[in-house]
């Protein structure tokens, strides 16, 4: 099993950050990366990861990070982004330049059941 994999949390009952771009009126559009011919949200647990992953990528002002509730993320990716199939958790800011990119992925449904674990425990 792969390390990183081991590390990742069975369940999220705290803050969280995306990578979301402003966009007009639809409100902002959150960060993806290709994944296993589906797409991947990058998620972060912790808020400095996201500022570096900005920093060494140099995605441009209409990027930021964008703290959010486990809750806010179900409603996100059983709504707007249902179309995701995967979550990429506390990606190393270097994942779009390896080949194993989606080292610490999560599918989908799974991450929302962490999700909603953290939620019920509170």
């Amino acid at each position: 099993m792969n390390r990183d994999r081991r590390r990742q949390p069975d369940r999220f009952d705290a803050e969280l950050y995306v990578i979301a771009r402003r966009r007009s009126r639809r409100g902002p559009e959150l960060m993806r990366l290709p994944c296993k011919a589906a797409e991947a949200l990058t998620v972060f647990s912790f808020g400095h990861a996201p500022e570096g992953f900005l920093r060494l990528h140099g995605l441009g002002e209409d990027w930021f990070v964008r703290a959010t509730s486990p809750g806010e993320l179900v409603s996100l990716l059983c709504g707007p982004y249902a179309s995701i199939g995967w979550v990429s958790l506390n990606p190393h800011a270097r994942v779009l330049l390896q080949e194993d990119a989606h080292a610490t992925i999560v599918d989908r449904k799974s991450f929302v059941a962490m999700l909603l674990r953290g939620t019920e425990e509170r």
